[in-house]
C-alpha cells in the first residue's frame, strides 16, 4: 500500500488502516466523513440539504427547458422544502427559522411571477 501522510498529526499510515482517522480534519472520532458525522447531530441537516439541492433546478427548467409551468411545480415544491426546514430548525434553533423567513418571501414572489408568466403566456 502506499504510505499517506496524515497533516495535522504528521503520522504516516496506510491507505486502507484507519488508526489515524479521527485525527483528520474530515473524519470524525468513529473514522466516519464529517459531513455523515453532522448529519447525525444536527436533523436539520437533511431537510436543507434537499432544498439546497432543489434551488437550482428551477433556472434550467424555466431558461433551457422554456417550461414555465414545471418551473411552477418545482418553485411550488421548493417552498414546501424550505417550510419543512424552517420547521426542522425550530427545534434546533428559532433565529435559524427566523432567517429562513427572507428566502421563503423570496422564493414565494419567483412563485408568483412564475405563475404570471404561465397564466399570461400559454404555450
Amino acid at each position: 500500500m502506499v504510505p499517506l501522510v496524515n497533516p495535522p498529526t504528521g503520522n504516516a499510515t496506510q491507505l486502507g488502516a484507519r488508526a489515524d482517522l479521527g485525527r483528520c480534519a474530515c473524519h470524525d472520532r468513529r473514522g466516519r466523513l464529517a459531513c455523515v458525522a453532522a448529519l447525525d447531530r444536527n436533523p436539520a441537516a437533511p431537510p436543507l440539504g434537499v432544498a439546497a439541492c432543489g434551488q437550482p433546478v428551477w433556472a434550467p427548467a424555466f431558461f433551457a427547458i422554456h417550461s414555465p409551468l414545471l418551473a411552477l411545480v418545482v418553485n411550488v415544491v421548493l417552498l414546501v422544502l424550505i417550510a419543512v426546514t424552517a420547521q426542522a430548525f425550530i427545534r434546533v434553533r428559532r433565529s435559524a427559522a427566523v432567517l429562513l423567513g427572507p428566502y421563503f418571501a423570496w422564493t414565494w414572489y419567483v412563485t408568483y411571477l412564475t405563475a404570471g408568466f404561465w397564466w399570461l403566456n400559454p404555450i
